[in-house]
């Protein structure tokens, strides 16, 4: 048995595996505490007790760990272009002006694509001919209408490609 209190900080949670899953399987005491916090209110102690057993099968589909990889790098891949993006444009100015480098053009369409069902979604006006965004050996053009991640640009891919950014950024 363990309780949580808001004032006192417990050492003795509970213990999960260091690989595969990694949170403990709780049973909590309190069975209105959730209702208490959707309505805004305080909880200053939760009881609970950490259960042995290993959890039952989960029902439904199962995501297969490409998705789910695929997924997390949508996100890093968008998020990081949102987090650059001041920089960007203080660096650059405004996109519509044509002063961004080409890899800076291809993370504005890449982070578009992430962001927007994993497809490729251009149009004929959005990419200026004299300004195309293009990384190493790939472009992207108003054709592309493949998904993003995991087929236009691979896993391994977003790694190296976010390393470039930053170099351009600090160059």
């Amino acid at each position: 048995m363990g309780t949580i209190d808001r004032h006192v900080q417990s050492e003795e949670v509970g213990e999960g595996r260091i690989r595969g899953f990694v949170i403990p399987q709780l049973e909590f005491n309190e069975p209105n505490f959730l209702k208490a916090i959707r309505n805004c209110k305080s909880v200053d102690s939760l009881t609970f007790k950490v259960l042995d057993e290993e959890p039952p099968p989960q029902k439904g589909q199962r995501i297969s760990d490409k998705s789910i990889n695929i997924f997390w790098l949508q996100q890093l891949i968008g998020h990081s272009y949102e987090l650059v993006f001041d920089e960007v444009k203080k660096k650059y100015g405004n996109r519509k002006g044509g002063g961004w480098p080409p890899i800076m053009e291809f993370f504005y369409h890449l982070r578009n694509g992430c962001f927007h069902g994993n497809k490729f979604t251009i149009d004929k006006d959005s990419i200026k001919p004299n300004n195309k965004p293009v990384w190493r050996e790939k472009e992207i053009t108003v054709h592309c209408c493949q998904q993003v991640i995991g087929h236009f640009f691979e896993r391994a891919d977003c790694i190296c490609f976010l390393h470039e950014v930053e170099q351009e950024l600090n160059a």
